[in-house]
């Protein structure tokens, strides 16, 4: 067969072009140290590879969103640890406040230290992260999740025995509250529907505790609209409206809130491994709110106008299926009250020293001056709880003098002008409960025998009160329900500045508000603890997925090079091989091309 001198010079290039292409191909292989520099190279370990690379990039994505969240709950820690060391510091003062040693000096300073502590608190309750978003503010990233004014909210008072409630909008003083106003109703007529349009309810009212004396009225109407538009010092400070139907009587309380919360409930959320998410931050009413008040199942209080010296204790439950959530009223009676004469008097009158009679209705205590125009001798009461002074009465020796709690005392003799005596309600003897939801008397609690310290069971609830309630002192029982840090310091702060002397400050009103302000702020503490505990345990998720992904990755490089890398001693071998090949290819088309015609011709 005879073979064309082309045929021979084409097979023989293709013979040394397929060994150099082998030789380039062996030597990326060296150089590189991969096996696979393009996908023709291995088809199945490619496209193996790629995937494999693909989950290794997820996982470096995942590590670096873990070492953000990271630093997100480090500082998130560091400020609840600030937070704990602040409320710390407000329970000491607390402390300190309690004792009955305190000059007026001493509590306006302990005020100023709690005020202190709770501008830090807002503080701290306002941080923002490293990207300058609010932590505590929910979703609402740039939204500052906590305002610092002069706010007030509202609550039906618990002895109500209508089904009103009253909504406060645009609620903000130009002045702090300082301290818990009061609207009662006077009196009702409830909308007309037959009307076109309808004629809306009417009401009167009252309101008593605003800060600038002017804007306190004795029986004001609602507008046209039915509603009551608030001021303070005659600048407008919210609108009120009624809804429900209130009972003559029935009042309502506005409290005064230092800060209010503009955040949403939102928990902010990062996903951290495939399908695996971590909150970065903690809402803020979790960490300054959500306080449940009293024990957690009920709270106890003192009424504002307590004078006796009666402390009431927070409370436990003995039996949790006896509870009904009913507000209760522990009113106390007894003797009428004492009467003694000023130190500076210098008439000739004699009295039954030391008692009065009848049954008092309240424990406003009276101060009896006397005076002598025209040769008449007249007197005048003045109540010392509420600052209301009666008009001049004739006096008559021996007859008795009545006072407006329906108690009164018989003085003989002749007073001389300036003489006065004072009275005081009596110490409480007994004590009933009325359960203030049903409007009925507890079962077996109707004038039962009271002694200092000694518990006081109802209705699966077990309480004590120490000290000397005075006749007609009451304690209210109710469910509980939730306030938030702020609000806790700020009547805290209210009942250290209340002047001496004033309702506030009588009797057991410090002791009590102080009670109550240490048990906010435990219930403050074991918030944060909370928060502290779920930072904590993020942080430990954090951490084992950080060292379970560390483990998956390596295994996944391991695959890759296994699949990719380039095995030294086989490459080299094979380039040698080919390099071989490729110079004998060469020798052998030299050895060739020279068996021609042209050759043996010459």
């Amino acid at each position: 067969m005879r073979i064309s001198s082309s045929t021979i010079f084409t097979n023989a290039v293709a013979a040394m072009n397929l060994q150099e292409n082998i030789i380039a191909k062996d030597q990326q292989q060296v150089s590189s140290g991969s096996r696979i520099n393009s996908p023709q190279d291995d088809p199945f370990a490619a496209a193996t590879s790629v995937i494999l690379n693909q989950q290794v990039s997820r996982i470096n994505d995942f590590t670096q969103n873990r070492s953000s969240v990271e630093s997100n709950l480090n500082q998130l820690g560091s400020t609840l640890s600030s937070i704990t060391s602040t409320l710390q510091s407000v329970s000491q003062s607390l402390v300190q406040a309690g004792s009955p040693t305190l000059s007026g000096s001493d509590r306006q300073s302990l005020a100023t230290a709690l005020q202190g502590n709770l501008d830090s608190l807002v503080s701290f309750a306002n941080i923002q992260d490293g990207n300058g978003n609010y932590v505590f503010s929910g979703y609402q990233t740039y939204t500052q999740p906590y305002d610092k004014g002069n706010f007030i909210s509202s609550s039906a008072n618990s002895a109500n025995t209508g089904t009103a409630s009253i909504a406060l909008t645009n609620t903000s003083l130009n002045a702090p509250l300082p301290g818990s106003a009061t609207i009662t109703i006077n009196s009702y007529t409830a909308a007309d529907p037959t009307t076109i349009p309808v004629t809306p309810q009417q009401f009167t009212y009252s309101i008593t505790g605003l800060p600038n004396a002017k804007d306190n009225v004795t029986n004001a109407s609602s507008d046209s609209n039915g509603l009551i538009d608030l001021t303070n010092g005659g600048t407008a400070i919210g609108t009120l409206s009624l809804s429900g139907t209130p009972t003559v009587g029935d009042s309502f309380t506005i409290i005064p809130k230092p800060v209010t919360y503009q955040g949403d409930q939102g928990a902010r959320s990062v996903e951290v491994n495939d399908g695996q998410f971590v909150n970065t931050t903690l809402v803020g009413t979790d960490v300054f709110g959500s306080i449940p008040t009293g024990n957690g199942t009920f709270a106890t209080s003192s009424y504002g106008s307590n004078t006796g010296s009666g402390v009431i204790s927070p409370g436990s439950v003995t039996t949790s299926s006896a509870l009904t959530g009913n507000q209760y009223a522990i009113t106390f009676s007894g003797s009428a009250g004492q009467v003694t004469a000023g130190n500076q008097n210098t008439g000739s009158v004699s009295y039954n020293q030391g008692s009065a009679s009848g049954t008092p209705t309240t424990n406003d205590q009276y101060n009896v001056v006397f005076s002598i125009t025209n040769g008449e001798t007249q007197f005048t009461i003045a109540d010392m709880s509420t600052g209301v002074t009666s008009a001049a009465q004739s006096y008559t020796s021996g007859s008795a003098i009545s006072l407006p709690n329906g108690a009164s005392f018989s003085l003989s003799g002749n007073p001389a002008s300036g003489d006065s005596f004072s009275y005081v309600p009596g110490p409480a003897t007994t004590y009933s409960i009325q359960n203030l939801t049903t409007g009925q008397p507890v079962s077996g609690q109707t004038n039962v025998s009271f002694k200092s310290g000694n518990a006081i069971q109802f209705d699966g609830m077990s309480m004590t009160i120490n000290g000397a309630p005075s006749s007609n002192d009451t304690f209210s029982v109710n469910p509980s329900t939730t306030t938030d840090v702020f609000t806790v310091i700020q009547n805290a702060i209210n009942a250290l500045k209340a002047p001496a002397g004033s309702a506030q400050q009588s009797g057991s009103q410090l002791s009590n508000a102080i009670s109550i302000a240490q048990q906010g702020i435990s219930g403050a503490i074991t918030q944060v603890d909370l928060g502290q505990s779920q930072v904590g345990g993020r942080t430990n998720v954090l951490t084992a997925l950080d060292s379970a992904t560390a483990l998956n990755k390596i295994s996944l490089q391991k695959q890759i090079s296994v699949l990719t890398s380039t095995d030294e001693a086989a490459a080299i071998s094979d380039l040698s091989q080919a390099t071989v090949a490729l110079t004998a290819a060469q020798k052998c088309f030299v050895q060739v091309q020279g068996l021609n015609l042209f050759s043996f011709i010459q």
